[in-house]
């Protein structure tokens, strides 16, 4: 299954350049990911950035305390895969970072994947081990792997403090390359107080009080993992970006007017995010909304291949999947949310807004703003809500206007129509359909 890091890393050895090369050797691609996961689990990478001139193999070995054998071979493998350069000289072969390898695998960098890498290759790999026995039983393979129980997935991710800094700092890796792309699929500048559900180590946060300098980003998230947002993440200077101690699925959501659920959904069954949602919704202000932040199938889930793998790992570890832009918006649709909007970003991550409407005008407006917008789905549900308002709005005016007659007519003592009493009574029928 790729990472974020992974795709960027191996898009010199596996891009369309390469195509024979796919076709002929696509067996060996996990020989091809365990061959960048070791070389950043040993710090390869970072040894070659911090000194700043190419190393011999041996130079290398000794630095990292392996096998000089063991650690010529690992260079050559990366040689090959373009995460490594080497040059040769009379005492051999000398080597040094791709521009590639110090962007996104060298733990200094601001896009370093690194920890998103470990996170894989330590935990997630451990469950796909056990991929035939997940399609087997319908159910993650915590307990095969580390002897956890699957009905509390976040409690085996977390079953350590080291496992869960692990995987906080992988989820930041995650959003310091994708998380600008889905903040600004969107204009959020309306909204000013965002609640971030489940938003760990606070990277997202960040980069939406970035994008959004107007708007406070509030961490809602366990305790545990606030606790350690606030050691290792947030600091007390950034005080746009607050955290607060909860859990969602029991303890009450506060409001706010929007609300950020990136990667959330895709952990749950449809039940359990209907039961989210709900309360979401609840919360929600009038004229807020929801973010959802997910990877999004084809609507026939034809592809793309890596939200495909990536739903495959939802069945090996969580208790959920990837959907598609209409299964999401009829989740929201459900919890009361309606024009929805789904933005395609051209990455790995996409967005989809739901709205919670004060009145219908504004319901209109949006509508007519939205048919213009590129890339953007209107779903029919929601025509269908803007008609139900509109019927409902004609009812608010025609018993209004009876009860005005009545009391004009009243002291008048003149009877009320009965044509005014039909009027009311067609439309109730068609708004109760």
């Amino acid at each position: 299954m790729w990472t974020p890091g992974s795709q960027k890393a191996l898009a010199g050895f596996t891009g369309k350049g390469n195509k024979k090369r796919n076709k002929e050797y696509i067996v060996c691609i996990a020989h091809y990911i365990s061959v960048m996961f070791t070389a950043c689990e040993l710090g390869v990478f970072d040894l070659l950035l911090e000194s700043g001139k190419p190393l011999s193999s041996d130079a290398i070995a000794a630095c990292l305390g392996a096998s000089t054998m063991g650690m010529e071979r690992l260079l050559d493998a990366c040689v090959g895969l373009k995460l490594l350069a080497a040059e040769m000289t009379l005492e051999g072969a000398l080597y040094r970072n791709t521009e590639i390898s110090n962007i996104y695998l060298t733990k200094s960098s601001p896009k370093s994947q690194y920890h998103i890498m470990m996170y894989y290759s330590n935990t997630v790999y451990l469950c796909w081990q056990y991929l035939a026995d997940a399609v087997r039983e319908g159910r993650n393979q915590y307990e095969r792997a580390f002897g956890i129980s699957p009905k509390d997935p976040f409690g085996a991710m977390y079953r350590s403090d080291e496992e869960m800094l692990k995987f906080m700092a992988g989820q930041n890796s995650v959003w310091s390359i994708c998380g600008r792309d889905v903040l600004a699929a969107f204009d959020l500048s309306p909204f000013t107080q965002i609640y971030d559900l489940g938003g760990g180590g606070g990277a997202l946060a960040r980069e939406c009080v970035s994008l959004y300098p107007n708007s406070t980003v509030t961490i809602y998230d366990l305790p545990k993992v606030v606790q350690v947002a606030k050691e290792q993440f947030v600091s007390p200077e950034e005080r746009m970006v607050k955290l607060v101690l909860g859990d969602f699925f029991n303890d009450s959501i506060p409001e706010a007017e929007l609300y950020i659920l990136s990667k959330i959904l895709h952990d749950w069954d449809d039940d359990k995010c209907k039961q989210l949602l709900a309360k979401v919704y609840k919360a929600c202000k009038p004229g807020g909304g929801v973010l959802l932040v997910e990877s999004l199938l084809n609507e026939d889930k034809s592809g793309p291949v890596e939200t495909q793998l990536y739903s495959m790992n939802m069945l090996v570890q969580t208790e959920g999947k990837e959907r598609t832009a209409a299964e999401y918006s009829k989740l929201l649709e459900a919890a009361g949310f309606g024009v929805i909007r789904v933005r395609r970003t051209g990455k790995l991550y996409d967005a989809v807004l739901g709205r919670k409407y004060r009145h219908v005008l504004q319901i209109w407006e949006t509508r007519k703003k939205s048919t213009t917008a590129p890339q953007e789905t209107i779903h029919k549900r929601n025509v269908q809500c803007v008609c139900f308002s509109l019927y409902q709005s004609l009812i608010l005016t025609v018993c209004l206007t009876k009860a005005i007659l009545n009391l004009y007519l009243n002291s008048c003592k003149i009877k009320l129509i009965p044509v005014l009493s039909s009027l009311t009574c067609i439309f109730i029928p068609e708004v109760l359909i």
